[in-house]
This record gives C-alpha cells, structure tokens and sequence, in this order.
C-alpha cells in the first residue's frame, strides 16, 4: 500500500458515518471537559503567579534587599 492508499484509506475513515461524535451525544461531556480544562489553565496560572512571588521573595532575600 503506497501513501496515497493509505492517505484516502485514513480519510474514509476519519470522515466516516461513525467517526464523528454527534454533537447532541456528547455536549454534556464537551461542557464537562471544557470546564475542567479551564479550572486547570487558573490552577496552574494561580500556581506559576505563586512560584513568580516566591522566586522573587528569593532573589530579594539573597540581594539583601528585604
């Protein structure tokens, strides 16, 4: 099987009447899953906010400023 076979074999099936998950089916997951990526992105944003302050309470303390 050449590239282009296996190209138009992949497309069949990624495009397929199967493939696709129908949107009423899943929109209670996808509203899940959004929610808990964006609680992860503030989580870990929170978190790098936290590791700035504390790094530069760091670099304070070892320059004798504070």
């Amino acid at each position: 099987m050449d590239e282009d076979q296996l190209l138009q074999q992949f497309k069949q099936w990624a495009h397929g009447p199967n493939t696709v998950p129908q949107p009423s089916a899943t929109l209670g997951l996808q509203d899940a899953l959004e929610a808990g990526l964006w609680a992860a992105y503030r989580a870990g944003y929170l978190q790098a906010l936290a590791d700035s302050e504390a790094a530069q309470r760091v670099v304070e303390l070892l320059k004798g400023e504070k």
